[in-house]
Order: structure tokens, then C-alpha cells, then sequence
């Protein structure tokens, strides 16, 4: 798209969405056809994508080489760290939010397959007509994350009780233990 084409799409989102920064750039060398926007946290990729199409619906005075059809148009939605833990708080509460970290622990949930923290949590953000479905993929994951860690501290427990010298001490304890009985 030409410059001007872009300018009129950055013109329009920042006056729609005036609390966001919006990137628009023409696509290079063979992609030269496309536009790319981004942008971070702030309204969804369906929410932009049809101020796109009033967008199509207002610019008659743009060239026919200016398309405003979403094949042409490439939409690219960021999430900062503090939106991701703020999404992620509300999907946890009232249970702690884990370190970030662990957000990258796949879990298998029934019938959504593997996932972790970071996938249910660009979903919520994303969509937020399933957030009761992702708050429930959520909780399964942290219920699985806490049960591994849980069980991993455990065999740890084990595995420190089983060292060498404690196999000696209480050898030697038996062998004590024996001659006294005897």
C-alpha cells in the first residue's frame, strides 16, 4: 500500500483507539502488496480488524492499487509482561500466579491437548467471549504444575534420605544394634 494509504489506517485507529500506539508499514520486496500493523495489548485483532473494514468502507478516494481487504493486511497484536500477569491474575484468582518461569510448563488438558500457561493466556486475552473456558484451562494447568512440582519435591526428599553416608550411618547402627542384642 502506499504511504498515504498507510497514514489514512494510522490516522484512523489512533482517533478509534487514542489510548494505543499503532505501527503501520508497507510490506518490502515481494510482500511490497502488504501492510503490517502492530500494536501492544489494547483492543483485540477483531476489534482493529473491523475499524480495517470501515476503514475499506470510507476511503473512496484512495487509488484502486490501495486494497483494505484483510488478504492484504497483516495484523499483529504484542502483549507487554505486566498485561500477560494481569490476564493471568485473573484467571488464577484467588490462587497465586506462579513464576513466570513455569508459564512455559506444557500441561495435557482433556480434549485441548498441550499447553501451557502462555498459550491460555494470549487466548484470554485474545478472546475474551471463552474467558470462563480459559479461566478452567487455567486452573487444570496449575492444579498439574503444582501437582509435578509437588511430586518432584518429593522424590528430591527421597533422594537426599538415601545418601551415601546415610547408608553408612545406618549400617553401622545395625551392626550396633545387633551386638547389643546379642
Amino acid at each position: 500500500m502506499s504511504r498515504p494509504a498507510n497514514r489514512e489506517i494510522k490516522r484512523h485507529l489512533q482517533a478509534t483507539f487514542p489510548a494505543f500506539k499503532f505501527s503501520v508499514r508497507s510490506g518490502r520486496g515481494t510482500g511490497s502488496s502488504w501492510t503490517h500493523i502492530d500494536w501492544t495489548d489494547g483492543p483485540s485483532d477483531r476489534r482493529v480488524n473491523e475499524v480495517l473494514a470501515e476503514i475499506g468502507a470510507i476511503a473512496g478516494h484512495m487509488d484502486q492499487s490501495d486494497y483494505f481487504e484483510g488478504e492484504r493486511i497483516n495484523t499483529t497484536r504484542a502483549q507487554s509482561d505486566a498485561h500477560r500477569e494481569s490476564v493471568a491474575r485473573t484467571l488464577l484468582a484467588p490462587k497465586a500466579v506462579p513464576a513466570p518461569e513455569l508459564w512455559s510448563r506444557n500441561v495435557k488438558i482433556p480434549g485441548r491437548g498441550w499447553v501451557d500457561l502462555n498459550q491460555i493466556v494470549y487466548g484470554a486475552a485474545s478472546h475474551r467471549e471463552y474467558m470462563d473456558r480459559y479461566r478452567f484451562e487455567a486452573h487444570l494447568w496449575l492444579d498439574a504444575v503444582t501437582l509435578d512440582r509437588t511430586e518432584a519435591l518429593r522424590s528430591t526428599c527421597y533422594e537426599r534420605l538415601a545418601t551415601p553416608a546415610d547408608e553408612e550411618e545406618n549400617t553401622e547402627h545395625e551392626q550396633r544394634s545387633a551386638a547389643h542384642a546379642s
